[in-house]
């Protein structure tokens, strides 16, 4: 169990429901938080969709995934139909989305990574996210023999799907996100838990917008951060040594 998060951070998940219909609801989840017991998280009491059938009835699916260290906006169907509809929207590449991450130094303000990634069968697949400098950091923490530790926040839009595409590519680019394990900066972790009091990886779904399936409807959801992101944040700004 990864041992950052414990049952008892998460908000109630009545608190967190981002949209609701008859055919579909979007929550906020947390970070840490899991979706649905696997070999990799049986021992936890706190799983989301149990809550979510729980509070709303039997009929709850999950038509996709968030690593369990990534907050943000989940979209679960409320019948069969809904669900088939709503994984046709992700095979076919006509939903949106964008993260939000604190990473490691500077970068540039957009960026392209399109470097391809092995499956879990060992066969190579393109992968692509395009990325958008939001705001340099730098502050007052030594680093690796420098006096300051610089970070940067950025909006990450995947344009495919792969596991961990977004943690192995910023990796990659040599700007890991902060608190990343086993793809991130181990120094940079270590710093941000002993000294900064923080140990969760700065990873969250903001933002998904799609054409409702089932509706037409043009769909906009917003993700708020949840509270450890925002106490990210806050430490850099209140730390901040450039004038913007």
């Amino acid at each position: 169990m990864d041992t950052a998060y414990t049952d008892h951070d998460f908000t109630p998940v009545a608190d967190r429901i981002l949209y609701e219909d008859d055919h579909m609801l979007v929550v906020n989840k947390q970070a840490g938080e899991v979706v649905h017991k696997s070999k990799m998280a049986h021992n936890v009491s706190s799983v989301l969709i149990h809550e979510l059938r729980a509070l709303l009835g039997p009929d709850v699916y999950p038509v996709h995934r968030l690593d369990r260290k990534t907050s943000g906006a989940l979209i679960f169907a409320r019948h069969a139909e809904a669900a088939r509809a709503i994984q046709a929207v992700f095979i076919e590449g006509q939903i949106k989305k964008t993260y939000g991450a604190i990473v490691r130094g500077f970068v540039p303000e957009s960026f392209a990574l399109d470097s391809p990634m092995e499956n879990d069968r060992g066969k190579m697949q393109d992968a692509l996210t395009i990325g958008e400098r939001v705001r340099h950091f730098e502050i007052d923490l030594p680093h690796n023999g420098f006096d300051t530790s610089r970070y940067a926040l950025v909006d990450l839009y995947p344009k495919t799907g792969r596991y961990h595409q977004l943690r192995k590519h910023m990796a990659h680019f040599r700007h890991p996100i902060i608190g990343d394990r086993p793809h991130g900066c181990c120094q940079q972790n270590r710093i941000w838990k002993k000294e900064l009091g923080n140990d969760r990886m700065f990873l969250h779904a903001r933002r998904i917008e799609f054409k409702h399936p089932m509706t037409s409807e043009d769909m906009v959801i917003d993700a708020p951060n949840e509270r450890s992101f925002a106490e990210g944040l806050d430490i850099l700004k209140g730390r901040n040594l450039l004038s913007v």
